[in-house]
């Protein structure tokens, strides 16, 4: 277990899915929340829930519900919200709609972190919304929505802020990246993972 938190990003909906798919489920009859906020409780007693504003149904018992401040800002919302509630110096960052994340890499962000502002896997591109964030993000957080940047690679961007990039080579000590980073955001990315749950090597 680490001392930091673990935020779980849960505020928004898809459109595409037809349904809430924080509730969908795997074929073990878990739901993305749920196997989100189980993957954060093995790395953390320390459990935030990001959900947009006025969300009620996504309460976890043994979780602290963080409500965003405001909506229309995307995750750089939830992320401001739950870096400004957490009672730790830094932050592991999951979203719940990526099933085969590996718990080991979440740990091992944690580890390799020290000394840095953020903390991020590099699979085809930035992967922003799986990594670590320290309180020192929050001024640049502030600065980025006051000026309207709502891109969380922006964010990436500010040469003040120092920022680990983590390659593939130490990705794949954990798990196959192009499954570990898939997100489902459609009916058709649900059956993909559906059908992919069967080939996943680590627990999910």
């Amino acid at each position: 277990m680490h001392h930091a938190t673990v935020i779980v990003l849960a505020g928004g909906k898809s459109s595409r899915m037809g349904a809430d798919k924080r509730f969908v489920r795997m074929p073990d009859g878990r739901n993305l929340l749920t196997v989100a906020i189980e993957k954060a409780r093995r790395v953390s007693t320390r459990v935030i829930l990001s959900v947009a504003p006025g969300d009620t149904v996504s309460y976890v018992r043994g979780v602290e519900l963080v409500q965003d401040e405001a909506s229309a800002l995307g995750p750089l919302s939830g992320l401001l919200s739950s870096l400004k509630r957490m009672k730790t110096r830094k932050a592991a960052v999951i979203p719940c709609d990526v099933p085969f994340l590996a718990v080991g890499l979440l740990s091992y962000l944690l580890r390799v972190s020290k000394g840095f502002d953020v903390a991020i896997p590099v699979w085809q591109q930035h992967q922003p919304l799986v990594g670590v964030y320290s309180k020192q993000v929050l001024p640049h957080l502030y600065q980025a929505i006051t000026y309207g940047q709502l891109s969380i690679h922006m964010l990436l961007e500010d040469e003040r802020l120092s920022v680990l990039r983590v390659r593939r080579e130490e990705l794949e000590e954990f798990g196959e990246p192009r499954m570990m980073f898939l997100n489902i955001n459609t009916r058709k990315d649900l059956l993909r993972a559906r059908r992919l749950s069967r080939r996943v090597s680590w627990k999910y």
